[in-house]
């Protein structure tokens, strides 16, 4: 060979050696049977109904996560319907290179997400409440997302595991509440919007009864205190009186203060109320009384001056 050759031939084999070196180790496929010799996974299974066994690469990292789901055998005659309370589950992280589950790792991510709970709202079911497709790959983290419903709540959760900074992070990302009365109070807090909405549009009496069928809801509807229920009394006192039906507002602005008695506007309204009533004793004394609950220096000087125009 010529020496050219040689060169060539020896420059090659360095760049595909430097190259070869500079790649990240290729990700192994993962092996349940592998798994399986670990006493911890297998003492976790035993002899139950295996319901998941599901392996992610936690990305950027050496890990797996493995989630495994049994059916539990304790206290059967207490089993509800729910999901939650007939299953256990647990996830446990193997790290590939040793080819070893992590035990302390995999104590402490499982102590975060409640894996040994059922009916604690803060971690949704413990893991029991997971189906497999909630345990996904989402970007470079692992989501989990339970469900819980004990009893007349309801809540999602998410939580998201990841690697950053060469550490295994969990981060629970909040409670949804999805109740029916988490729904009905969101629904009633859209429909004040557009109340609202049409009060700033001059549309006062269409906005009035949206304000009319939500006091109808909070009086007499389920789930009397879904919702932003002091802010509604407050509103439709407030559209009555703008449109100088006084006897109305009073009696809706008196009970508004009477069940929320901590709303501030609820006084100014009802003291601009009995001024224009000319009920100047009533009036000063709710100007007084919006002033001592603390408010702004020009809510403040705003109340202090139709004071001294009802005094004089």
């Amino acid at each position: 060979m010529s020496s050219l050759k040689v060169f060539l031939f020896l420059t090659i084999t360095l760049l595909l050696s430097n190259w070869s070196e500079a790649q990240p180790p290729k990700k192994q496929d993962f092996s349940f049977e592998e798994l399986y010799r670990q006493r911890t996974y297998r003492n976790f299974i035993g002899t139950k109904k295996l319901l998941i066994a599901k392996a992610l690469h936690l990305p950027a990292s050496t890990y797996w996560l493995v989630l495994a789901a049994v059916e539990r055998t304790e206290d059967r005659e207490l089993w509800s319907m729910d999901k939650a309370d007939r299953t256990e589950a647990k996830i446990f992280v193997y790290e590939q290179q040793s080819k070893q589950i992590d035990e302390k790792l995999t104590e402490a991510i499982n102590i975060k997400l409640g894996w040994d709970k059922y009916y604690e709202p803060l971690f949704c079911g413990g893991l029991g409440s997971l189906a497999e497709k909630d345990f996904k790959i989402v970007g470079n983290k692992i989501t989990l997302t339970q469900f819980y419903a004990p009893a007349t709540e309801r809540s999602n959760c998410t939580v998201e595991i990841l690697f950053r900074n060469g550490e295994v992070v969990v981060q629970k990302l909040g409670l949804e509440d999805t109740s029916l009365e988490a729904i009905t109070a969101k629904e009633r807090t859209l429909a004040n919007q557009k109340a609202l909405a049409l009060l700033h549009a001059g549309k006062t009496h269409e906005a009035v009864l949206i304000w009319e069928d939500l006091y109808v809801e909070w009086k007499h509807g389920a789930f009397p205190k879904a919702g932003a229920v002091d802010e509604v009394l407050n509103n439709l006192g407030f559209a009555y009186w703008k449109l100088n039906m006084y006897p109305e507002a009073e009696k809706i602005l008196l009970e508004c203060k009477k069940n929320f008695p901590q709303r501030k506007s609820v006084y100014l309204n009802l003291a601009d109320l009995y001024r224009d009533m000319k009920k100047k004793n009533e009036a000063v004394f709710h100007y007084q009384q919006f002033i001592n609950m603390g408010v702004t220096e020009l809510q403040k000087n705003y109340a202090s001056k139709e004071i001294k125009k009802l005094q004089n």
